[in-house]
């Protein structure tokens, strides 16, 4: 009985650690398309900054610079509010199927489903 006992109590260990593992892999790699994505679209800013310098040289081209700057601005950042939206998408649902497929291997989630 005993032994029973320490096998099941070494299955929940073992299961919620892969678990926190698992959930611990997909926030590294939402952490990582994060500052990734970032760090792109910050370059992509800069770089429009720079053409549209150059671009601004013309008196009547300056207000179209503007407003196509303004444009791509607001682009970028429903892009990445996008991104982020993904990201805590992804993260919930691997989370929840990580604890269901663990609940299923420990055998508690039979009743739950």
């Amino acid at each position: 009985m005993s032994i029973l006992l320490l096998s099941v109590s070494v299955s929940v260990s073992l299961s919620l650690s892969l678990l926190s593992l698992s959930v611990l892999i997909a926030v590294a790699a939402t952490v990582l398309v994060l500052v990734v994505a970032t760090l792109t679209l910050a370059l992509a800013l800069v770089l429009i900054r720079v053409v549209l310098a150059y671009v601004r040289v013309l008196a009547y081209v300056r207000v179209l610079a503007y407003v196509l700057f303004r444009v791509l601005v607001i682009v970028f950042a429903v892009i990445l509010i996008w991104v982020l939206v993904v990201a805590v998408v992804v993260i919930v649902v691997g989370v929840a199927v990580a604890v269901v497929v663990n609940l299923c291997r420990v055998g508690l989630a039979v009743a739950w489903l």
